[in-house]
């Protein structure tokens, strides 16, 4: 490929012009990036939800919620006349109403009775 002297204005533009889409690429991608380890540390900070914004993540309704609070049946915190709920202790509090699921019952059964499994 030769090039000319009148080659190298057009040649300039097109090397400018991937410069700067690859500029943007790098830009957005800087930014991805940001955002996703914005995500990743508020993910590892504990919230405190009000019991409106609890209501909805349990899906419960606000008696409801009450009710387990004064039966000191759900995790809370009560500052004054408010009440907050961690969002870390909720979905650890979920997570222990879990049910085992029948073949970790079996198993534990079978451990049990000293019944060695495949």
């Amino acid at each position: 490929m030769s090039i000319t002297f009148n080659d190298i204005p057009a040649l300039c533009e097109e090397i400018l012009a991937k410069i700067q889409s690859l500029d943007s690429k790098v830009e957005h991608f800087l930014q991805t990036r940001s955002e996703t380890e914005q995500e990743d540390d508020s993910s590892n900070e504990d919230i405190l939800l009000t019991i409106d914004q609890t209501a909805t993540f349990l899906g419960l309704a606000k008696s409801t919620l009450y009710s387990k609070v004064c039966r000191r049946e759900i995790p809370h915190i009560k500052r004054g006349n408010r009440l907050y709920f961690s969002k870390k202790d909720l979905t650890e509090w979920l997570k222990d109403g879990q049910r085992p699921m029948m073949k970790d019952i079996t198993h534990a059964a079978m451990q049990a009775m000293g019944v060695r499994m495949q």
